[in-house]
């Protein structure tokens, strides 16, 4: 029963200090907002640590029970809730952050900043991070005084050398297919998958600079591409089989065992992704695949396309988070969203053209915010989209924002991320004269100035 529909009991029951806080710590964040509409006694009832605490339950359901407010100290939070955030009500600042963003950007509250990201030497290589919680880009370039190739590890705001041990490289999680990113409240390690000259997957720590080799049992094919959980526990990994067709391997660290090998017969992968269970989900042109431990390997086929653009890219992924499996659309430009928990789709609808000068209208990279609110989409022409994920019109999820990269060049990889709820950061590299360069984009949502 609503709680608009009983003033006679409330009143009552808001009176009895000693029943009054056992009932409100049952009532959710939203029940507390209600609360306050009914009148200025029931308004007065709700004290701020009643919202602090209904405010962490609701993070908390989205990002997990490990989420203290702690965690919430360095958030990014909205010039408005500052009086939440000075008082240590970390949630309550977070939750309204997020109600000020979509707010002032829905209001067309938006600032834009781009510029070139100056790197020493010739770069000619230039790909994505598999790294699942932040977004970085890795970009490889040739060092003129030392004569070698170095690497890079591109971020929002800044770009710092990447030391790997000789002999080891990064192995990629997708082949021209779609990156996903999310800022986790909590901290995860930062952590690569890297390969020897034998492709001998081993787990390299960027904090620690600490290699951890993969026990994994022999067999035949060469391994090209891999991807590992969010937690570290599996380890996805494929490889060309002698017969045709790809086989799929997942290894699970706490049992130190196979917990998947698979053949997957008419398969090219393009890109693979796995969730901490051991559940791996394959990318190919025409198809996705999704391979649970023991129940074999169930199809996703795609939606057919006319542009054949389209079949060159694959967008059939796990979020970082495991809450949505990323699907295409109907179109070539649009993208599904299945949400792992509830089975709801959430549409995120592309209805503009080609860019002029672009290739592709297709998604290049997409970006959750906390509490799984918003995504950001850049996609390989160089328009980006903000989706409002928790509501939806005739089309699908609410547009936000829309914004297009200043770049005429052909644009090569794009990466997108969220910081907070209100800055969207795009690196992307471009074609010009000079050969291959890196530029960054950053959406300030909002009316606060940016920092």
């Amino acid at each position: 029963m609503p709680l608009t529909d009983v003033p006679s009991i409330l009143p009552g029951l808001i009176q009895r200090a000693d029943e009054w806080p056992s009932v409100a710590q049952f009532l959710s964040l939203a029940d507390l907002g209600r609360l306050c509409a009914v009148s200025t006694t029931c308004r007065d009832a709700v004290t701020p640590k009643m919202m602090e605490r209904a405010a962490l339950e609701l993070i908390r359901r989205e990002e997990g029970n490990a989420v203290s407010g702690d965690d919430l100290r360095h958030f990014r939070f909205h010039p408005a809730t500052r009086q939440w955030a000075d008082k240590g009500l970390y949630a309550t600042a977070c939750v309204a952050s997020l109600w000020h963003v979509c707010r002032e950007a829905g209001e067309g509250g938006l600032v834009m900043q781009q510029g070139s990201i100056a790197l020493p030497g010739i770069m000619h290589r230039f790909d994505l991070l598999p790294q699942a919680q932040d977004g970085r880009a890795i970009a490889w370039h040739f060092d003129l005084e030392k004569h070698c190739v170095a690497r890079h590890l591109v971020g929002d705001t800044q770009q710092l050398p990447l030391s790997l041990p000789d002999g080891y490289a990064p192995y990629p999680c997708g082949v021209g297919g779609i990156g996903a990113a999310k800022a986790f409240l909590t901290p995860r390690p930062a952590s690569l998958l890297v390969g020897d000259l034998q492709c001998v997957p081993s787990i390299y720590c960027l904090d620690t600079e600490t290699l951890t080799p993969l026990p994994l049992p022999g067999g035949e094919g060469r391994l090209f591409m891999a991807a590992m959980s969010a937690h570290r526990r599996c380890v996805a990994m494929a490889t060309w089989h002698s017969d045709g067709g790809c086989q799929v391997k997942c290894y699970d660290r706490v049992r130190d065992c196979l917990s998947t090998d698979t053949l997957i017969a008419d398969c090219w992968p393009a890109q693979i992704s796995v969730s901490e269970s051991g559940r791996v989900f394959v990318g190919s042109p025409l198809s996705g695949y999704a391979i649970d431990t023991g129940a074999g390997v169930q199809p996703y086929p795609y939606p057919l396309v006319s542009d054949p653009s389209c079949l060159t890219e694959t967008v059939f992924r796990l979020s970082p988070d495991e809450r949505f499996l990323i699907r295409p659309g109907l179109d070539g430009g649009s993208l599904l969203l299945e949400d792992q928990r509830s089975g709801h789709y959430v549409f995120l609808p592309r209805m503009e053209p080609v860019r002029p000068g672009q290739q592709c209208r297709k998604p290049a990279s997409i970006a959750f915010s906390a509490l799984n609110a918003l995504a950001a989409v850049a996609y390989h022409d160089g328009l980006i989209l903000v989706f409002d994920l928790r509501h939806e019109d005739a089309h699908g999820a609410r547009r936000l924002v829309r914004a297009e990269l200043c770049c005429m060049e052909r644009l090569e990889r794009l990466i997108i991320r969220m910081s907070g709820f209100d800055q969207v950061h795009t690196v992307f590299g471009y074609r010009s004269d000079r050969g291959l360069s890196l530029g960054r984009h950053t959406l300030h949502l909002g009316l606060a100035a940016p920092d």
